[in-house]
């Protein structure tokens, strides 16, 4: 084991060892679909005596299940008795706060949606109470199920300390050092965790992207600008960082939040002829959606304001490949509606930009769509519950 590995392992009690094996021989057990007791003592390095206390605890819990019997090894013996992670009988509450709503996802422990909901703001200067009326309602709605519930995983937009479960600042709200996870974990007596929007979205395309193959990745979230003090703010963008299959967070949690010189443009940009007409065409306030459907009709203008967007996020995507080296960029948010031109000034952007001559980086969009960020709460939550090997293998206790 390395110093770094060392270094780390002391932050660490014995409680906080022993949650990290039981989470390591559950995101084994995930992996392998069907595993024996040996096998898992073999790919872990724990000895059998601490595997058989782990599994004893997980199947008393419910959150492992036997199911059925191996191969015998070459020299006989009894087949080994397989175990699998019992999905369909533990869930998972997946919330998205936004900027004009919470929404929420009821999820089995396999990943299989159950049911959504989504409820309007009515407290914006304190997010809690509506989380609090959030989650008591869809546990009422699976009042049958609520004492399987093995976690709540909420993804925010602002500046978030995951260790203390904190908004420390949003911009938009004004939210300041608001302690979330805490009395909402005292609230419902289940664990709770917040995250900000874009590492979430980061993270639930690691866990449920099927098309990655990379354990290092950019996640470029966009999402409609509201704020009404600046018109011409049409799009905000953040920035989630996995390296080596972790959030990358920062000294001060604020990895990722890039500097919006996309909007700094386009103030200066849009307020001049021809391009100020164009908001006496739309009614009501222009939004980043409104403008990608006013380009899809042909729109002159709607389509040069997109393509001077396209230019800046291209521009964004390249400064952050050539710093992280991904082996993928993920866009989502808001543009799931986003034509093939867009696409092409991005990516033409892109190269004109990117340093490097002989990178590889995929440039995809997600598939998830407007849950995105939701799917990303969820992911929160099987970050907790599932240790992968290959971030965790060297913190292992035996």
């Amino acid at each position: 084991m390395d110093k770094r590995s060392l270094k780390y392992l002391h932050k660490f009690n014995t409680k906080s060892s022993a949650r990290l094996n039981r989470s390591l021989v559950l995101g084994i057990i995930k992996d392998h679909s069907f595993i024996s007791r040996a096998e898992i003592a073999k790919l872990t390095n724990m000895s059998p005596a601490t595997v058989t206390y782990i599994l004893n605890d997980l199947l008393g819990k419910g959150l492992v299940k036997e199911v059925s019997q191996g191969e015998s090894t070459s020299a006989g013996g009894r087949k080994p008795i397989l175990l699998q992670i019992n999905g369909s009988n533990n869930f998972v509450i997946g919330i998205e706060i936004n900027l004009t709503k919470i929404q929420g996802i009821f999820a089995d422990l396999n990943g299989t949606i159950i049911s959504k909901y989504s409820y309007p703001f009515t407290d914006k200067m304190n997010p809690l109470p509506d989380l609090k009326k959030t989650i008591s309602k869809i546990l009422l709605k699976h009042n049958d199920k609520k004492d399987k519930v093995l976690g709540i995983g909420i993804s925010a937009p602002g500046i978030i300390n995951f260790d203390e479960g904190e908004i420390i600042y949003n911009e938009y709200f004004k939210w300041k050092n608001i302690p979330i996870t805490k009395q909402l974990s005292e609230e419902f007596t289940i664990p709770v965790y917040i995250e900000n929007d874009a590492n979430a979205s980061a993270l639930g395309e690691l866990y449920f992207n099927q098309r990655l193959n990379t354990d290092t990745l950019i996640y470029i979230l966009i999402h409609e600008s509201l704020d009404e003090k600046y018109k011409y703010n049409l799009i905000g963008i953040g920035c989630g960082i996995i390296i080596n299959n972790e959030i990358f967070h920062g000294n001060n949690w604020q990895a990722g939040e890039i500097h919006q010189s996309i909007n700094f443009m386009l103030q200066n940009l849009l307020s001049k002829r021809p391009f100020n007409s164009f908001y006496k065409k739309v009614e009501g306030s222009i939004t980043f959606t409104k403008l990608l459907n006013l380009a899809k009709k042909n729109d002159e203008i709607a389509i040069r304001i997109q393509n001077l967007i396209a230019k800046e996020v291209g521009k964004i995507i390249a400064n952050a490949v050539d710093l992280f080296d991904p082996g993928a960029v993920i866009i989502g948010g808001c543009v799931y509606t986003i034509d093939k031109n867009f696409h092409n000034v991005l990516i033409d952007s892109f190269n004109k930009n990117h340093a490097s001559t002989h990178s590889d980086v995929k440039i995809l969009y997600s598939d998830f769509g407007k849950d995105s960020v939701l799917m990303g709460a969820l992911a929160i939550i099987f970050n907790e519950i599932f240790t992968s090997m290959k971030t965790k293998h060297s913190l292992v206790f035996t």
